[in-house]
């Protein structure tokens, strides 16, 4: 993730937000990068199967 912060899809159910994930099945991880700051945040490590409501995490 460091060297490819972008290479991460875009969630599928939130395609407009500034989240993206990498699937380490059967997980999901899900992270924010901050290009300006070169920071990344993992934000949630859920279930493939969870279905995610973006107000979990989002404190924006």
């Amino acid at each position: 993730m460091p060297e490819f912060p972008t290479s991460g899809r875009n969630l599928p159910e939130f395609p407009d937000s500034p989240y993206r994930e990498v699937i380490v099945d059967p997980y999901r991880i899900v992270y924010r990068h901050i290009p300006t700051t070169a920071q990344i945040y993992i934000i949630a490590v859920v279930h493939g199967k969870r279905l995610l409501r973006e107000e979990s995490w989002d404190n924006d």
